[in-house]
């Protein structure tokens, strides 16, 4: 796997002028998104960040896209999501699982659901970078996908699969979201600690090929967060699959 900068994943590789980089897996997504976030923000780049499942609220959420559109103009930056307190429907899968809602259960006022696909496009032109936080993990540091997930828009230009390393050394069935999948996919015991060798191979048994033959332009990195203090993602680069 070649080694990638920051810098590489966000000025080259698309067609496009635009980037719309989608974050699955576990164990540091919404971290990950932040640091490229403010990467892109120093560079005078105007950034979009939202979700197509669920994702932490923050201070100055919009929904309506043309308030979104207005602070991507005005102040270069939007993060976009309906509070789920306000969301009684669900937030419908953009492209990988979209044959399965993800219905909301609990409704619960700490985090949001995504904007529609229209909105969300719309947005998108009026950013030049979008940063999607794409799968759930229920804050837990591996997983391998279930049949609806992850759920990655059409438009995306970028993968970047997250894993949690912290989860390396513990047992599948206790730092696992889906640890069943996990087993599964290794041919293992759900009570077998988890290596780095088999962490990689999860994810090249599972995310890897559905997502090569669904996405077939899109780049696909794999960042192995090391979870260490004070550094990020910009610092550690990825490894283009």
């Amino acid at each position: 796997m070649d080694h990638y900068s920051i810098e590489r994943l966000i000025e080259s590789g698309s067609d496009s002028d635009r980037k719309v980089i989608a974050f699955c897996g576990a164990g540091g997504k919404t971290s990950g998104i932040h640091a490229i976030r403010d990467y892109c923000l120093a560079k005078n780049k105007t950034v979009l960040v939202t979700t197509t499942t669920h994702m932490f609220l923050e201070e100055g959420c919009v929904s309506n896209v043309k308030d979104i559109v207005e602070k991507l103009n005005k102040e270069g930056y939007a993060f976009a999501g309906i509070p789920m307190s306000a969301d009684r429907t669900g937030a419908k899968a953009a492209s990988i699982g979209s044959a399965r809602d993800l219905f909301i259960k609990p409704r619960r006022q700490d985090k949001i659901s995504a904007i529609t696909n229209d909105d969300r496009l719309f947005a998108e032109m009026h950013a030049d970078v979008t940063l999607i936080e794409a799968d759930g993990a229920r804050c837990l540091p591996f997983k391998v996908p279930k049949p609806w997930e992850p759920v990655i828009p059409e438009e995306t230009t970028d993968i970047v699969l997250v894993m949690g390393m912290d989860a390396e050394g513990k047992r599948i069935s206790r730092i696992c979201y889906n640890p069943e999948g996990v087993a599964d996919a290794l041919g293992v015991s759900p009570e077998i600690c988890l290596t780095k060798e088999m962490m990689i191979k999860a994810y090249m048994e599972t995310y890897v090929p559905l997502i090569r033959q669904k996405f077939k332009s899109a780049r696909v990195f794999l960042y192995m967060n090391d979870k260490i203090p004070g550094k990020s993602i910009v610092d550690s680069g990825l490894f283009m699959i």
